[in-house]
């Protein structure tokens, strides 16, 4: 418990929940979305992809970012 206490740790868990936020509008609205739209499935398809793919790199690519970034 006294972990909880820290800052740095408050802000990265506050970082994490609002992130999960945006990233679940996102997942639940996006394909009902498209579907209002008259989205192909060929669309939805091409949604996922290119999200799985951002998030391949992304994990590939992390520990340099944080490198640089800090």
């Amino acid at each position: 418990m006294k972990q909880f206490r820290q800052p740095s740790l408050l802000a990265f868990l506050f970082v994490i929940w609002f992130m999960g936020l945006g990233l679940g509008q996102v997942f639940t609205f996006l394909f009902w979305h498209m579907q209002e739209l008259n989205g192909s499935p060929t669309l939805f398809g091409i949604a996922s992809i290119i999200n799985h793919v951002s998030e391949i790199l992304m994990y590939q690519f992390s520990k340099q970012i944080i490198d640089k970034i800090g």
